[in-house]
């Protein structure tokens, strides 16, 4: 399960599919299939489908799980949480941002309370909802969000491990995007000389 998480932390669906079914069909055989072990192992598999472009099966996958998981766990069941996540990240990838936003709010609530502010988990998600704000217009907003989580980042502890670098990677991204699209190629350069600077 940790090498599937890692091939989807790098956006590798293809590689983590079959390593996120094998480890469903285990705990499917282990576990109940009720069980939320093996409601995420099922999530897994949806994620794998969400990166590999097939946001519909993914959508189908969610919906499944997160009904299971409602049968007896609460909102603010860690595995509810994600699979709110997941959802939320599904409509992002079909660039439904209205749909997102809303559940992306939620998620960060109840994760913050979960975790704190500082979790790198609720930094993507502010990412997440950096790009909902970015989608929907709210220029304003998704710069001040991604300003405000660039700088919280650079006073991590170096060297930065690579799920911290990636992080980096996204906020830099985010703001050279949101300059092009504002047509403001200065700002785009210097944000695109940070994002050289964090490395591969």
């Amino acid at each position: 399960m940790n090498l599937c998480r890692i091939h989807l932390s790098e956006e590798m669906g293809e590689l983590a599919l079959p390593l996120a079914q094998e480890a469903h069909a285990k705990a499917t055989n282990k576990l109940k299939p009720e069980h939320p072990t093996t409601l995420d192992a099922w999530r897994l598999v949806g994620d794998c489908h969400r990166l590999m472009g097939d946001t519909k099966q993914a959508q189908t996958i969610y919906d499944r799980v997160l009904a299971k998981l409602r049968e007896s766990q609460n909102e603010k069941h860690p595995s509810v949480i994600a699979c709110n996540n997941s959802i939320a990240k599904n409509a992002l990838a079909e660039k439904d941002y209205a749909k997102a936003a809303p559940i992306l709010d939620d998620v960060l609530r109840l994760n913050i309370d979960r975790l704190g502010p500082n979790h790198l988990s609720s930094w993507r998600i502010q990412h997440n909802i950096a790009e909902c704000y970015h989608g929907l217009d709210k220029r304003d907003d998704a710069e001040k969000l991604w300003l405000e989580l660039w700088e919280r980042s650079t006073e991590l502890p170096k060297p930065l491990f690579r799920s911290e670098t990636r992080l980096q990677q996204k906020f830099a991204t985010g703001l050279i995007n949101l300059y092009e699209a504002s047509e403001k190629p200065e700002q785009q350069q210097e944000w695109q000389a940070k994002l050289d600077a964090v490395g591969p």
